[in-house]
């Protein structure tokens, strides 16, 4: 029981922090997209 419980633990965890590296990657992406147009365009 308490070896489940560590593996769902970690597995949330690592599935937490996959999401938040995507997010972040993903407005990185936008930041530096619209940085890019913002200096073309000026």
């Amino acid at each position: 029981m308490h070896l489940l419980e560590y593996i769902f633990g970690h597995t949330l965890l690592f599935e937490f922090h996959q999401q938040c590296y995507i997010s972040f990657y993903m407005w990185s992406q936008v930041v530096m997209h619209y940085a890019l147009g913002f200096v073309i365009f000026f």
